[in-house]
């Protein structure tokens, strides 16, 4: 198994726990805290944020995806994606990808929906709001 099988299959063991502003906790986490979680447990050091408002936008989560990941490079599994929340200004949201056969898979932890980690396709409305991925075994 790879790592970004690793990564992947982390990110799915968090599957229905609850969502939680910066949680960092097997029983609660954030969509930045499921990442973390999941890249930790696949062995890829990295570093957290801490601190940011429950609406981060303006605290650089792109800034921080790129001095991690290097530049986005594409949709790849176990890629970071990226996300911007209908009407809002800047990304603030951020998810799994995984390559599930014949589809994109995202998996993400957010208040909306059941306000849990979530797996579920990557449809039309998902794909719109996805604005760049992130390959995390990528040294930049």
């Amino acid at each position: 198994m790879t790592e970004r099988d690793v990564f992947v299959a982390a990110a799915r063991s968090m599957l229905g726990v609850k969502w939680r502003h910066q949680g960092r906790q097997p029983w609660a986490v954030d969509c930045l805290g499921l990442i973390v979680l999941a890249l930790r447990a696949a062995g890829r050091d990295v570093q957290d944020r801490e601190g940011y408002p429950r609406d981060p936008q303006r605290e650089g989560l792109r800034d921080e995806l790129v001095r991690q990941c290097g530049e986005p490079r594409g949709w790849v599994h176990g890629g970071i994606a990226l996300m911007k929340w209908p009407g809002a200004e800047l990304p603030s949201h951020v998810g799994v990808l995984a390559n599930g056969g014949d589809e994109w898979r995202l998996i993400h932890s957010y208040s909306g929906g059941n306000g849990c980690a979530v797996e579920h396709r990557v449809d039309e409305y998902w794909r719109g709001l996805i604005l760049e991925v992130f390959d995390p075994w990528h040294k930049p």
